[in-house]
């Protein structure tokens, strides 16, 4: 299917997120043609939308979280993000993301 790689660093925005408690909205997205191979790199992250009060407007904001090259765009490939998405937080920091 693909490879799914990120950094503990990166991943380090997702700890931060879990335990501020607020309400976040998973992004995915996928873009073509990066590497020479004709692989696509769909990414899956966070989207922040807080007003900025000096600009007068809402900034739109993507944080990525994981990254995974695959051959094609499609469901099994955004499976795989996701449910590598939801056992991070146990794996790598012992939390767990569903507190409720």
């Amino acid at each position: 299917m693909g490879l799914i790689f990120s950094s503990k660093c990166v991943l380090e925005r997702l700890r931060v997120v879990i335990e501020s408690g607020v309400k976040i909205c998973i992004q995915a997205d996928g873009t073509y043609k990066l590497h020479h191979g004709g692989w696509v790199l769909c990414d899956l992250g966070v989207h922040v939308c807080r007003w900025d009060s000096s600009e007068r407007k809402y900034v739109h904001t993507f944080y990525p979280l994981l990254y995974m090259f695959c051959r094609t765009e499609c469901r099994e490939a955004y499976l795989a993000l996701f449910e590598t998405l939801k056992r991070i937080p146990v794996t790598l920091f012992g939390m767990n993301p569903n507190p409720n």
